[in-house]
Parts: structure tokens; sequence; C-alpha cells
């Protein structure tokens, strides 16, 4: 299954914990596309994120997220839905 997330920087983020939290969520992300846990990942708007990632369930695709660093921080909200691809990807 694949799961589409959109992360939105919370307005009370400050600039000084974004510099802290991003570059751990980078490895993070670059990690989980090695594993093939996230299929693709990048920015979206001005001040978001967008993630297509790969899980068994809505169950996993949580605990994965969970596991990200600038959702750790507490520093972005994130909605996350099923996505059906129409090309395999």
């Amino acid at each position: 299954m694949y799961f589409l997330v959109v992360n939105k920087v919370l307005p009370g983020a400050g600039k000084a914990g974004l510099a802290e939290a991003v570059p751990a969520h980078i490895q993070w992300t670059k990690n989980k596309i090695a594993s093939g846990e996230i299929v693709q990942a990048g920015r979206w708007g001005a001040a978001g994120g967008m993630v297509i990632l790969k899980a068994d369930d809505p169950v996993k695709a949580e605990a994965l997220l969970q596991g990200d660093p600038l959702i750790q921080s507490g520093l972005v909200s994130y909605e996350m839905d099923r996505f059906y691809p129409d090309v395999e990807i």
C-alpha cells in the first residue's frame, strides 16, 4: 500500500528548532528511501513537505512516520491518507 503524507511547519515553529531538526529529518528520509519505505519525498509549498511512503497497512505507515525527527520535534503537523497510483511505482 502507498500513503501520501503532507506536512506543514507550524506557525510557532522557531528557526532554531527547525535548523536542528531538519538535518536529522533529511538523513532519516534518505535512510527510508534506501530501505524502500519511502518512494519519494520533497518540499511542498513555502513551508511544508510531501512524502509517498510504502507500508503494509495504515498502522505501520503511522509507526513509520513517528520515527521522523521532524514529526518527533513537534514543529510540523501532518495529514496522511491512502494513495492509489495510476501507474505502478
